[in-house]
C-alpha cells in the first residue's frame, strides 16, 4: 500500500517550534545530519517532512543511509520526502499483511517542482548536460518546461528510489526506468506544483495526494 499526504509550508511554525514538537530521536538523528542548515525556509521544509511522518503515526528509529536516504531503522516500512518552496510531500510504502519478503520489497520515490521557478531557467542546457540521450530526443522532440519538468521530476524520483542519490542523476535513464528496475511513474498536480512518484510496477499509486489541515496537523 502508497501513501501519499502533504502539507503547505505556510502551515508551519517557525522551525524551534516546528523541532520542540519532533520526537527526541527523529529530531536528534535530523540535527546531526543537517548542521550545515542555515535557512530559515529550507529548516522548516526539511523538518516539515519528518513531522509529516511523525504526524502520520510513523515513529520508528528515523536514520540516514551512505548516499542522505533517510530511512526507518527498524521497520520494513519505507518512505521519501521531497519539498519545494510551497510544499512538502512525502510518499509512504507499507507492506501488504501477511507479505514476509524483505525491506527492499517496499520502496518509493518522490519529487517536486514548481511549475513557475522552472520558467525562469534555461531548460535547454540543463537537459543537454543532464538527460540521457534517449530523454534528450524526447525533450528535443517538445522542447518546452512541460516536458522538461516531466523528465526532471521522473528523473530525481528514480534516484530517490534507487537511494543512489545525485551521482547518478545523469545516468539515470527514466526511459528504460521499467524495464531496468521494474517501476513506473505517476504524477500529480498541487496547485502550481508537480508532484511525481516513482513506485514498483505491481504497487497501486494513490489517486490524488493528501494535503493535511490545520486540524490534521496540530490537533
Amino acid at each position: 500500500m502508497i501513501k501519499l499526504f502533504g502539507l503547505y509550508l505556510n502551515q508551519l511554525p517557525d522551525r524551534r517550534s516546528l523541532a520542540a514538537l519532533l520526537d527526541g530521536q527523529m529530531y536528534a538523528s535530523w540535527r546531526e545530519k543537517h548542521k550545515s542548515i542555515r535557512d530559515e525556509l529550507a529548516t522548516r521544509a526539511s523538518l516539515g517532512g519528518v513531522f509529516l511522518l511523525q504526524k502520520m503515526g510513523y515513529k520508528y528509529h528515523f536514520t540516514y543511509g551512505e548516499n542522505g536516504r533517510p530511512f526507518f531503522l527498524d521497520s520494513p516500512i519505507d518512505f521519501n520526502i521531497t519539498h519545494s518552496e510551497q510544499i512538502v510531500i512525502c510518499a509512504v510504502e507499507i507492506p501488504d499483511e501477511g507479505d514476509k519478503r524483505d525491506k527492499p520489497f517496499c520502496r518509493v520515490g518522490v519529487d517536486v517542482e514548481n511549475l513557475a521557478r522552472i520558467a525562469a531557467v534555461r531548460i535547454c542546457p540543463l537537459a543537454e548536460r543532464w538527460f540521457t540521450p534517449a530523454e534528450h530526443d524526447i525533450f528535443l522532440a517538445d522542447p518546452t518546461d512541460a516536458t522538461f519538468l516531466r523528465i526532471w521530476t521522473r528523473k530525481e524520483a528514480l534516484i530517490k528510489w534507487t537511494g543512489e542519490g545525485l551521482r547518478s542523476m545523469r545516468k539515470a535513464d527514466t526511459t528504460v526506468a521499467e524495464k531496468n528496475y521494474g517501476v513506473l511513474f505517476r504524477e500529480y498536480r498541487v496547485e502550481n506544483t508537480l508532484v511525481t512518484l516513482c513506485h514498483r510496477a505491481d504497487a497501486l499509486p494513490p489517486d490524488t495526494p493528501h494535503m493535511l489541515t490545520n486540524s490534521e496537523l496540530f490537533d
